[in-house]
């Protein structure tokens, strides 16, 4: 059942990856890119999901689709995974900690943060530095096409399109943190909630991305590990309830990935 709720979760996201897509106006045929898709999760175990940029190679090697707008939809979909993982955190935080907060604050002041987002990437002189950024680090190709992908950007940063990308994302990642949650329950720990879970999950999730270690190997673990330890979880429980949604999660991802990208569909003559 926990790995049917991570199923739906990708199905999730990839609905919110369609969205970005068509945010840049790119439509490349659904069974094609649902493959490429689940395919770059093989390179799900790199430092900051970097490799998962090969999707945009895939794009347009089978489908035609220009690289730059769709490594921009990318990148939006890491920046609102982020968003969506800061919400729970903001939502959740205040009922793990018995705190008397409105829901309507931790909402606020999730919709502010990407305003402020929003505002920022709208700035000249930002666009201005990652223009010339990017001329600087590129290759001369990639570089060439940085006008592309800022215009690509440009369509991305929509205030209700981050918003919309960062609710789903947070359902995807609300239904991990109830996977762990069943875990947990299975295992006769009653203490913590699923909210809590959540927290577990994602907030070291988010540790983990930010050491960019390949998949945040060993600081995600021991994120959850010692969330779920501040929460009356003992260590000999907390341990193979890890490492169980690590492998329902992340190692389950990479496999599918790998199955996506060695299924080669049998193409017409």
């Amino acid at each position: 059942l926990g790995l049917l709720l991570v199923l739906i979760g990708y199905g999730i996201r990839y609905g919110r990856w369609r969205l970005l897509l068509r945010a840049v106006h790119q439509h490349p045929p659904m069974s094609a890119d649902a493959r490429i898709w689940m395919g770059s999760y093989a390179f799900t175990a790199t430092p900051g999901k970097s490799g998962e940029a090969v999707r945009s190679l895939l794009l347009k090697q089978e489908c035609g689709a220009p690289i730059p707008p769709t490594l921009m939809a990318l990148v939006v979909e890491r920046v609102t995974d982020g968003t969506a993982v800061l919400l729970l955190l903001l939502v959740n935080l205040p009922l793990i900690l018995r705190w008397q907060v409105p829901l309507a604050v931790p909402i606020g002041i999730g919709v502010f943060v990407v305003l402020g987002g929003w505002l920022m990437f709208r700035s000249p002189w930002v666009r201005t530095q990652l223009k010339a950024n990017a001329k600087r680090l590129l290759p001369r190709k990639l570089a060439n096409a940085s006008d592309h992908g800022l215009a690509a950007l440009h369509q991305l940063l929509q205030p209700w399109l981050l918003l919309q990308a960062t609710v789903i994302g947070a359902v995807a990642w609300s239904l991990e943190g109830v996977s762990l949650w069943m875990l947990l329950r299975g295992m006769g720990v009653d203490e913590v909630g699923i909210g809590g879970a959540t927290i577990a999950h994602t907030a070291a999730g988010l540790i983990g991305a930010l050491t960019l270690l390949p998949g945040g190997l060993g600081s995600t673990e021991a994120g959850t590990v010692g969330l779920l330890a501040v929460q009356g979880v003992g260590v000999a429980t907390a341990t193979p309830a890890t490492l169980l949604i690590r492998l329902m999660t992340l190692w389950f991802a990479t496999a599918l990935g790998v199955v996506c990208l060695l299924w080669q569909p049998r193409r017409q003559p």
